[in-house]
Formats: structure tokens, C-alpha cells, sequence
């Protein structure tokens, strides 16, 4: 890899010109996508569920459920064809619903027992940052489809799986093949 080469592939996409800000970006992108997701994952194998709320329990289902039937109509798709299509059977979903509520729970004893927040400013620089990986065009349609408490939630999980992957222990390895 080169400066030019980086430069030529990611320069206009991502402002990216030189090996060393590639690199930094390819880390923080590992950290970010797959590492983090992965601490959380097995954090959550660790959650035991012995007495559920049912309201919790009802938000789930219902917020995955609509999830499911919001995208099936993006797609255009009857809900049947979709978790077809996606593999959603009732076992499956059940499954789901199971590792949603495990998130929710740890997320919430974190947030208690850390006590972490979400200011306004972070509230807002989360609507900033994420309408477009939602396919909107504004801020302001974001803010129409999800409410500042929901985005409140989201700015509170980052923060949960940030606090796990700074306690986290990490190898490094790099290896280059030839």
C-alpha cells in the first residue's frame, strides 16, 4: 500500500491520502464493526435471565417485530416473504428476542451502575451521525421518525459497549500474508 494508491481509492470517498491515515482508519473501522459487537456479543453470553419483565419483554417483541415489518414494506415484500427470505422462523425469532432483551438488560444495569448519561450535544451529534446510515436525507426527517428518547438510547449503548471494550482484554496480531 501507498500514499498514491490510498490517495487514488479513498481520497475522495473518505478525505483518506496517505498510508498512515489509512491505517488509522482500517483500525478504528475493526474496532468499531467488529471487535465492539463481538465484546458485546460475549458479554451477553454471560447475562442470566431469571426474572424477566414483561413489560421489557413486550417492548422487545413489539420494536423487533415492527422493525421487521418496516423493512419487509421498504422492501416491498409481504412480512412472510421476508422472514423467509431473511430466515426469521419462530425459533429463530425467539432466539431473538431473547439476545434483544439480554442487550436491553445489560444496557440498563450499566447505564445504573456507571451512571452514564447522554447530554443534548451527544443526543444531537447522534441524529447527525446516523440519518444517513438510516437512507434519509436530513437531520430533520431523522428526528421525524425517532424520538430524542430513542436516540438517547442509542448514544447510552454505545457508551455501555465503550465501557466494555475498555475493560476488555485485547490481543493484537498482525500478520501479513505473503
Amino acid at each position: 500500500i501507498t500514499d498514491k494508491w490510498v490517495k487514488d481509492n479513498y481520497y475522495e470517498e473518505r478525505g483518506i491520502s496517505t498510508v498512515k491515515e489509512y491505517n488509522e482508519w482500517i483500525l478504528e473501522y475493526i474496532k468499531e464493526e467488529i471487535i465492539k459487537p463481538e465484546l458485546w456479543q460475549k458479554a451477553l453470553e454471560k447475562v442470566n435471565l431469571k426474572a424477566i419483565p414483561s413489560k421489557l419483554q413486550q417492548e422487545v417483541i413489539d420494536s423487533m417485530n415492527g422493525d421487521a415489518e418496516a423493512q419487509a414494506e421498504y422492501e416491498s415484500l409481504s412480512l412472510d416473504e421476508y422472514k423467509k427470505r431473511e430466515g426469521l422462523d419462530d425459533k429463530t425469532m425467539q432466539e431473538n428476542y431473547k439476545t434483544e432483551l439480554k442487550s436491553e438488560l445489560l444496557m440498563w444495569q450499566l447505564v445504573k451502575d456507571l451512571k452514564l448519561t447522554a447530554s443534548n450535544d451527544e443526543i444531537e451529534e447522534q441524529y447527525e451521525n446516523s440519518y444517513e446510515d438510516a437512507n434519509l436525507d436530513s437531520v430533520e426527517e431523522m428526528k421525524k421518525l425517532y424520538t430524542k428518547e430513542e436516540i438517547k438510547e442509542v448514544v447510552l449503548l454505545d457508551k455501555a459497549q465503550n465501557y466494555i471494550f475498555k475493560n476488555a482484554k485485547i490481543k493484537y496480531s498482525y500478520k501479513v500474508r505473503k
